[in-house]
């Protein structure tokens, strides 16, 4: 098995702290929207699906942190072990990403200004400066809805390349992002 030797081979912290909690962020985003879509109309539902949109909103401000962070802080280099076309693969899916990370909220922030909804962070709320158009925000919630399983899938992949690497290739590639 190959090791990660030095803090070169490695993320450093802050974009560790972006990663991890992003990914927590989004998954609970996932999990509370879905959960609450099973609920009758009640607190539990009207809780889970205002910290879906709360959890949304944050990912879009950590992810534009994050960004701005990783334009002044260079990844690590990938690992030996991958060839030219596995290190290609890889940039297109960070990029694809990123980029689904950016579009899921943006498009959930439009949904929910387009239902004049709030976003509720409890110190403060982000009131929609829209006049509630249920017919208007449909398309806008399926388009929501789709970039989200698109998200999914490449997480998914995302997470079977890491396991791939870590289990099957040995490169301990898990080491760059704990």
């Amino acid at each position: 098995m190959t090791d990660i030797h030095t803090n070169a081979d490695r993320y450093d912290a802050v974009a560790r702290i972006f990663h991890w909690s992003m990914a927590l962020l989004i998954a609970y985003a996932a999990a509370s929207i879905l959960i609450a879509e099973e609920l009758p109309r009640g607190d539990l539902r009207s809780f889970l699906s205002t910290t879906h949109r709360t959890a949304g909103a944050i990912v879009l401000v950590l992810f534009t942190a994050r960004v701005v962070w990783r334009l002044f802080h260079k990844p690590p280099p990938l690992p030996s072990t991958m060839t030219p076309l596995q290190q290609k693969m890889a940039h297109f899916g960070h990029l694809g990403l990123y980029g689904l990370m950016a579009l899921v909220p943006i498009v959930g922030v439009a949904l929910t200004f387009r239902r004049a909804g709030t976003i509720d962070f409890g110190l403060f709320q982000i009131a929609s400066p829209l006049v509630a158009d249920r017919a208007a925000s449909k398309p806008i919630k399926e388009i929501h809805e789709l970039v989200a399983y698109a998200l999914f899938a490449l997480v998914g992949v995302h997470v079977a390349a890491a396991l791939w690497h870590q289990f099957v290739v040995r490169d301990n590639i898990l080491e760059r992002m704990r």
